[in-house]
């Protein structure tokens, strides 16, 4: 079991829609029917973004290389503010199955995206540290 803030609930939202991380400027278009992250980062070296899978960057009308396809999985928000350690409860369990992620945070909550044929992987570790998983998107199919 984790040692979680006794205030956040050890749940993960799984949601179903295949994402991608990729650089340059982009605008990130929303499929029909897809469901999760979509943001934008930029610093003074650099812009990317998260987004929708689309497996060939010529639809997507840019000239780069594209992480993915990636599943994300949510910690149900708002977050206390002075919560220590959340992400690293998350984060823990999939270091000691050796799944590489990345992490992302937004006012709300914090987000983990795995290579999706990590997927199976990822969830056996947090159910076997404690987390429960749900499909943050009941009721939409979720896309393999």
């Amino acid at each position: 079991m984790t040692s979680l803030d006794p205030r956040i609930a050890a749940r993960l939202r799984r949601w179903s829609g295949l994402h991608a991380v990729g650089h340059g400027r982009v605008e990130i278009a929303v499929p029909p029917g897809w469901h999760g992250l979509r943001a934008v980062f930029e610093t003074p070296d650099e812009t990317s973004w998260v987004g929708p899978w689309i497996p060939s960057s010529a639809e997507r009308g840019v000239d780069e290389d594209l992480l993915g396809p990636l599943r994300a999985w949510s910690l149900p928000g708002p977050l206390p503010s002075d919560a220590v350690g959340v992400l690293a409860e998350v984060l823990e369990p999939l270091r000691r199955a050796g799944v590489s992620i990345l992490a992302y945070s937004t006012h709300a909550t914090d987000w983990v995206l795995v290579g999706a044929t990590h997927a199976d992987a990822a969830e056996a570790a947090w159910s076997a540290a404690g987390w429960t998983i749900e499909d943050a998107d009941a009721g939409r199919p979720r896309t393999r």
